[in-house]
């Protein structure tokens, strides 16, 4: 019985259930039908003849005539009804760990002499991180605060009193990229179950290029990408019990398409360190690092005349004001780079907030954070979960 096992039909034999009202042709598939208690689980509809299960666990409505389940839309209707985007019932935040993270690079022209910027040539130059600066936290620490301070105290996921703000350089480290991987992937313990999300700004561009390479080269990790031509939305490193955690590289940028120095201004945040600084990346070389100087470095090592207007304006006067303090780069760049980490998880943790206030009840609060990765997909997520049957699917 099925379409792979048709009953035997005997010619001009019809007998009716009258409990579900299927026909049968032969006596025998009645009987089973008797036996197995089909009745209570199949019923044909005397209207149009569909026949549906009793209790549908996903059907509330019971049946309905000539409703049908369509792959279009994946909800049920009327094969003359409109198809439309389907509400989306956000789930409950579950907790997972966030790390936000910096890289500052310096500009090299062989591969073979990082520290040798004499040969300097314009159509060549390789970025190579000598900086790293990652901050730590996760769901419940945004949510109570508890983020900004300099420990994760008692939090279990983050990890008991360590320390939130971690940052390599190549005064200390040879290789600051490839510890900053270790300490993601095996440091904060690889056999954990959650999920992690790290996020930089302009990382699809930028910082995101920089460790696939590494992961693929140095820890043999070929993880999957999100990508349209260079621009990455996300590199997932898959989970594997015992070996890799799950890890989703994401680009804040994607979110907040402003540059990392405007967003204070633009979302309001309330930053104790101020505003983005400046920094002379024309003098940031591994071979600078130990360099101590009585003053600021020259002026063009800022790069004034890449800034705009009002930017270069601020940076003239701050200049002015700073440019007889002692000047040291293992010091500086850590400060600037962990800098712009608390800028951006200021901002992320605001972006969250955001969203959260915009839903009209605590069930249909969507954390932006973890269910999606642009501003767009964002927005669509969030005005679904409001409105049902408001946006058509059109076939062209």
């Amino acid at each position: 019985m099925g379409p792979d096992f048709p009953c035997k039909e005997i010619e001009n034999f019809e007998l009716k259930c009258l409990k579900c009202n299927n026909l049968f042709r032969n006596p025998i598939c009645y009987k089973r039908h008797i036996d197995k208690g089909i009745c209570e689980i199949f019923k044909r509809c005397k209207e149009c003849g569909q026949i549906y299960r009793v209790q549908n666990k996903e059907d509330n409505e019971g049946h309905v005539c000539f409703v049908r389940f369509c792959s279009l839309c994946r909800s049920r209707h009327r094969r003359d009804e409109q198809c439309y985007v389907q509400q989306i019932v956000p789930k409950q935040t579950q907790s997972y760990l966030m790390v936000v993270y910096d890289f500052e690079c310096e500009l090299i022209t062989s591969s073979n002499n990082t520290n040798d910027s004499s040969s300097y040539d314009e159509n060549y130059q390789l970025h190579h991180v000598n900086c790293v600066s990652a901050m730590l936290l996760c769901v419940k620490c945004m949510q109570n605060n508890n983020w900004k301070e300099e420990y994760t105290g008692s939090c279990k996921t983050c990890g008991q009193k360590s320390k939130r703000m971690r940052s390599w350089t190549t005064a200390n480290y040879k290789n600051p990229l490839r510890e900053f991987l270790e300490w993601l992937i095996f440091g904060l313990d690889n056999k954990r179950t959650g999920r992690t999300i790290a996020i930089s700004h302009y990382g699809g561009r930028y910082d995101m290029h920089l460790l696939l390479g590494e992961l693929i080269k140095h820890f043999g990790i070929e993880p999957d990408i999100t990508r349209t031509g260079n621009k990455l939305y996300e590199v997932l490193i898959k989970k594997k019990d015992g070996i890799y955690p799950y890890i989703s590289f994401r680009d804040s940028f994607n979110w907040m398409m402003l540059k990392l120095e405007q967003l204070p201004k633009a979302l309001g945040l309330d930053i104790d360190e101020g505003g983005k600084s400046f920094f002379p990346h024309g003098w940031n070389f591994t071979k600078n690092m130990d360099v101590k100087l009585g003053g600021l470095p020259d002026k063009k090592c800022y790069y004034p005349e890449t800034m705009g207007k009002q930017r270069r304006k601020d940076f003239e006067e701050w200049y002015d004001m700073h440019k007889d303090e002692p000047f040291l780069l293992c010091e500086q760049i850590v400060e600037y780079c962990e800098q712009d980490v608390r800028i951006l998880t200021h901002a992320l943790v605001k972006l969250q907030k955001l969203f959260f206030e915009l839903a009209t009840e605590p069930s249909k609060r969507d954390d932006i954070l973890a269910s999606s990765m642009t501003l767009a997909g964002a927005c669509l997520r969030h005005f679904c979960s409001l409105y049902k049957n408001f946006i058509n699917i059109i076939l062209f």
